[in-house]
């Protein structure tokens, strides 16, 4: 098709990868806004956790004091399973030698991290 413009001046190639630095740093900046996020909100929110069942239900209704229940115990999923991830799952990726062992592959320190550096079996 002629009138498409050419791949490369659409889509220019990127020069190089994301460094664990970089990730780091926006990692940093990303939790440094949920921190200043929850001092300027969340803390509204504490007191729906402490209130009696009967005043929640006159406050905000039914339906949160059937919400929280379910939320906190998928918060509790999700962080045991965040903690077991990065006792175990972490390192054993980053000490996988498959990444390396390419010979026609880039990759970054990130990738390290990834399920693709475990060797089979």
């Amino acid at each position: 098709m002629a009138f498409l413009p050419s791949e490369s001046k659409r889509y220019p190639a990127r020069k190089e990868m994301a460094s664990l630095q970089d990730i780091s740093i926006s990692a940093a900046n990303n939790s440094l806004s949920a921190f200043e996020f929850r001092l300027m909100i969340g803390f509204s929110s504490r007191n729906a956790f402490t209130l009696p069942e009967r005043e929640l239900i006159d406050h905000a209704g039914l339906d949160s004091v059937v919400y929280i229940p379910i939320y906190l115990l998928g918060l509790k999923i999700i962080v045991s399973l965040a903690v077991l991830a990065f006792l175990v799952l972490l390192p054993v990726n980053w000490v996988g030698y498959t990444l390396e062992r390419s010979e026609d592959l880039t990759f970054s320190d990130i990738d390290k991290l990834l399920i693709s550096n475990v060797p089979e079996g």
